[in-house]
């Protein structure tokens, strides 16, 4: 009697890889537990350099735009935020006026924001004001969902099936199992819904692999070896081919990753952060040649509704530590230069401080973009004191900028792909404003 193929008897394809990975120890199931038969098979493998890459940082939480690029010029800024203001005269803000890369007198950087405030000094800074999306959204988790899938209305009528915009462009331009990439972010909707590809979706690099069961640690080549006899078996019941490609193709790439583990020249400088690892990790792929064009993290805690001031100032430290050390990295790598990174977040903040020395949910935002590819300079129309105004009726600034539009710009100018099918809505700003 065949054993293995009792095994594999009245087990779906899904259930198949499920329970034969994990019964091997790998950690991250990754792009295997969807893995469509159309799909690109394996990764391809390049010199870093090679090619352009996106990273997404997502700001959980709704990042204070007006504390991390500070109108400075703005009178009614002061008005509305009292203690929470960052005065130039008394914070040691960061100033944007640094010939002979860009200059702008009209904000400055949050203090915290040390190499970051170098990086516009390099021309790799742009700040993009106003940025945001029609009738906006006050809830986290509404609004974190309309940026993860692109769309602002519901998905009827449009040529588009319910998925996340990176699952989009996976289908569309980068189909094997490493085209686009999230780090320690569970399972995004950005990454959902996709028809073609299952784009990697992982934990922890060093954390995708097979892993011995320590109470029977002898046994774990048996295991193995168990796998295998089961993966030769399957030819008998009709299921084998893709059943087996699938799993060959997790031990391949379970093999790759640890690879690039084993051989990544670690600067030291990444910190002992989320984040710090999280970057680390993305630039373990990089330097190990991996084909990934999208990169998507993201750290929180920006939910600052009380007591604002020092916990906003930790965050933004440790964002500006851990982009800093990754851009060293990037330089040293030489791939600086094919470098895009989004820094987002799923709204902004209120104009004004609330009773509890913090700032409630707002709408328009400005957020970053950072890169050796980057036009460094402030992009979009300028904050103006009726934005502030003090009327307690205009609790936040309107957006201007869709942020779909800076995404179709960083896709067609930086990765060179047609944006239009992942975005099919029409934005009411969809120029272009030359951030890459």
């Amino acid at each position: 009697m065949c054993k293995e193929c009792d095994l594999v008897k009245g087990l779906s394809r899904r259930d198949f890889l499920r329970y034969t990975l994990m019964g091997t120890g790998i950690a991250a199931l990754g792009p295997f537990g969807n893995m469509m038969p159309n799909a690109s098979a394996e990764p391809s493998m390049m010199p870093p350099g090679s090619q352009n890459i996106a990273v997404v940082i997502n700001l959980y939480g709704g990042n204070d735009g007006f504390n991390t690029v500070v109108p400075v010029n703005l009178a009614n800024y002061y008005l509305q935020r009292g203690a929470l203001a960052l005065d130039p005269l008394v914070d040691p803000l960061i100033s944007l006026n640094t010939p002979p890369g860009p200059t702008n007198t009209n904000y400055m950087l949050h203090p915290a924001l040390t190499n970051i405030g170098q990086l516009w000094t390099e021309g790799s800074l742009a700040i993009v004001n106003k940025v945001g999306y029609p009738t906006a959204n006050l809830s986290h988790f509404l609004s974190q969902d309309i940026w993860s899938y692109g769309v602002r209305g519901n998905f009827s009528g449009l040529p588009i099936n319910r998925s996340g915009w990176i699952a989009r462009f996976a289908d569309l331009y980068a189909q094997t199992p490493t085209g686009a990439v999230s780090v320690y972010q569970g399972r995004p909707l950005d990454f959902v819904g996709g028809a073609v590809a299952t784009p990697f979706q992982v934990q922890s690099l060093g954390r995708f692999d097979f892993q011995v069961d320590n109470s029977y640690p002898d046994n774990h080549l048996h295991r193995i070896e168990t796998i295998k006899n089961t993966l030769a078996a399957t030819s008998r019941t009709g299921l084998s081919d893709e059943i087996a490609t699938a799993i060959s193709q997790a031990h391949d790439l379970s093999g790759q990753v640890q690879q690039a583990v084993g051989t990544f020249n670690d600067p030291g400088t990444y910190g002992n952060t989320n984040l710090g690892r999280y970057l680390r990790d993305i630039a373990i792929l990089i330097e190990g040649g991996f084909d990934t064009q999208i990169f998507f993290t993201g750290f929180g805690g920006f939910d600052h509704h009380s007591n604002q001031l020092g916990n906003h100032y930790n965050l933004l430290a440790r964002l500006d530590n851990e982009v800093g050390a990754f851009a060293d990295n990037m330089k040293a790598l030489g791939v600086w230069n094919q470098m895009v990174i989004a820094v987002v977040s799923e709204f902004g903040r209120r104009n004004y401080a609330n009773g509890s020395a913090g700032t409630d949910h707002g709408t328009a935002n400005s957020i970053l973009f950072l890169g050796g590819a980057v036009n460094g300079g402030v992009y979009g129309p300028d904050y103006t004191e009726a934005d502030l105004g003090t009327d307690e009726t205009k609790r936040y600034a309107d957006y201007e900028i869709d942020f779909r539009s800076l995404y179709k710009e960083v896709l067609q100018g930086h990765l060179n792909v047609d944006p239009a099918p992942i975005f099919p809505e029409q934005q009411t700003y969809d120029g272009v404003l030359g951030i890459v």
